[in-house]
């Protein structure tokens, strides 16, 4: 099925109107027909009833209707969820810098600690600024 078969199939069976359902998709009414016919046709039964003064799903279609659209909605939000994905992987961190003992004053002695923000959880990583050495702490065993 094209995705485009789907998305004149929900428009027009939400709409019951093919023109309101053509602007909807910046589509010509034309084009819509087109779409749902080849969707009848591969369904092999007709979706709507149509007159000169009415559109209404058939009985096939209202079956059609209950099968595609949570099936659409669940697409449609999986497909935002991934375009939205790289935004959401951006992580806050707190850097604190604290000497290592109470005779620490020299910049070497002293010692960074990053915390992640949007997860307390998440493990703790302290480094030192002279060697840049990393180690991780439990982020439970220092709180």
């Amino acid at each position: 099925m094209d995705t485009r078969e789907i998305e004149a199939f929900l428009a027009v069976a939400e709409e019951l109107h093919f023109g309101r359902a053509a602007q909807r998709l910046h589509l010509s009414t034309s084009r819509v027909s087109h779409l749902i016919r080849a969707l009848e046709r591969r369904a092999g039964a007709p979706l709507f009833e149509r007159t000169s003064r009415r559109v209404h799903l058939t009985t096939a279609g209202e079956g059609l209707l209950a099968e595609v659209r949570p099936a659409y909605e669940r697409l449609s939000t999986a497909l935002r969820q991934a375009r939205e994905s790289p935004r959401r992987c951006t992580r806050s961190l707190i850097v604190e810098i604290t000497p290592v003992g109470a005779e620490a004053h020299d910049e070497t002695e002293q010692r960074y600690r990053m915390r992640d923000v949007d997860d307390p959880h998440r493990p703790e990583l302290y480094f030192s600024h002279a060697q840049w050495d990393a180690f991780v702490h439990s982020a439970s065993a220092r709180q």
